[in-house]
């Protein structure tokens, strides 16, 4: 019997843990949300006063902290459910990463884990590496995510799907 690694259709139940492919498309939908909300509250630098509510910085990192949870949680289930756990444990994602693919992972995904065990594991210690998140920083976190689901898949002989053809880029 073949060992399921991960689904790429519909989850029509609990034999079709498609967890992975959930979390990447609330990212998704989260980061949409965000540049909606970015565009909405942005002020020109001739502008006094934006109009409506306001989008202030914090709410903003808020915002961009669940998008890389979701994000993170998402590669992280995909790689760990493709590689052969150590006892009853999944491999530290970036042990995972290089045991899957026989490579290390890139400098960008190893900071966009760093990021993610720092919202995880959420404290004053971790403060610095979330306030740290900018409009930039969050759009090269999630490519570097995307760039794994395409490896993965790349190396399974899956298609990629139009799910992980996206350009993050905020507008200027």
């Amino acid at each position: 019997m073949m060992r399921r690694r991960f689904a790429i259709g519909d989850s029509s139940g609990p034999n079709v843990n498609n967890l992975q492919r959930t979390f990447w498309h609330l990212a998704l939908e989260g980061f949409q949300d965000l540049l909606e909300k970015w565009q909405r509250y942005s002020v020109e630098e001739e502008d006094d006063e934006p109009e409506g509510d306001d989008y202030t910085e914090d709410d903003f990192v808020v915002d961009a902290a669940a998008v890389l949870i979701l994000a993170g949680t998402s590669v992280t289930q995909l790689i760990g459910q493709n590689v052969d756990p150590n006892g009853d444990r999944v491999p530290p994602p970036r042990q995972a990463y290089e045991q899957l693919l026989g490579h290390p992972p890139s400098d960008d995904f190893v900071d966009f884990i760093r990021v993610y065990d720092a919202l995880r594991h959420f404290g004053p210690p971790k403060y610095d590496a979330v306030h740290a998140i900018t409009p930039g920083r969050l759009c090269q976190h999630l490519r570097a995510a995307q760039s794994v689901w395409r490896d993965v898949l790349g190396h399974r002989g899956e298609p990629i799907g139009d799910h992980l053809r996206n350009d993050f880029v905020f507008p200027e």
